[in-house]
């Protein structure tokens, strides 16, 4: 079993980034039946808690039985878990000229 775990949201001024949607996590989660989501419970996450656990995702702030990590890349030092893979993401928005 694969377990992935998605660090809380902790920015402020919180903006409109997550690693993963509540969309995201309910296809993945449709195409492997060896994948776990675990989400730390954000209150300033775009998404509320209650669209992650509808998605079939199981909401705890433990993320220790995780083997990777997910968040954006301003997550706090100590969200980030000793001999776990990490992946902090960023996104920039397109612009035109």
């Amino acid at each position: 079993m694969i377990k992935i775990g998605i660090i809380k949201e902790e920015k402020i001024p919180a903006d409109n980034r997550v690693a993963l949607s509540p969309d995201q996590c309910r296809w993945l989660l449709s195409q492997n039946n060896n994948l776990s989501i675990i989400v730390q419970p954000s209150a300033i996450r775009c998404f509320q808690d209650a669209e992650y656990e509808r998605a079939g995702v199981m909401l705890s702030e433990d993320l220790s039985g995780c083997s990777v990590l997910l968040g954006i890349k301003e997550a706090a030092a100590e969200s980030l878990l000793e001999g776990k893979t990490s992946i902090l993401l960023s996104y920039q928005e397109k612009t035109t000229s």
